[in-house]
């Protein structure tokens, strides 16, 4: 489980990507409150980790390191959730990291719209932002 916060630190800074046009090259400009990886790796509740963490502006325009950041933590998560099937892999729609990225991915606004009850599979969010942040799919015009 230490590797799961090491991962996570590891989203979150700008010295894991050494391309010039990257993301990480760029300031992050939202206001991200992390919670102790302690709640990852005493209780293994990946999917709790990600309703905690706080955003006090959801409606903040991300930049591409906003985005690749948030989306980051998705991802990792899921990957982890992978590997452990039997814990609990939604995340309620009503958390901050969701609403701030569906405030600026429509398919994600789209997908939490369709998606019935309160949660949403950590893996269909992670399957549909994972091409922005892998480069094969264009991040949204105003994420700049």
């Amino acid at each position: 489980m230490k590797s799961t916060a090491i991962l996570i630190a590891l989203v979150c800074s700008s010295t894991f990507i050494i391309a010039e046009d990257s993301p990480a090259r760029q300031s992050l400009t939202v206001q991200i409150k992390l919670p102790a990886a302690e709640l990852i790796t005493k209780d293994k509740n990946f999917s709790g980790y990600l309703e905690t963490v706080k955003i006090p502006d959801i409606n903040h325009r991300l930049n591409k390191r906003d985005a690749a950041t948030l989306i980051g933590l998705i991802i990792q998560i899921h990957r982890q959730l992978e590997q452990h099937p039997k814990l609990k892999s939604t995340i309620k729609k009503d958390c901050d990291i969701l609403k701030t990225l569906a405030s600026n991915f429509h398919d994600l606004n789209i997908l939490i719209q369709i998606t019935e009850g309160q949660s949403i599979e950590v893996s269909s969010a992670s399957k549909l932002l994972e091409p922005y942040f892998a480069g094969a799919k264009d991040y949204p015009a105003h994420i700049k």
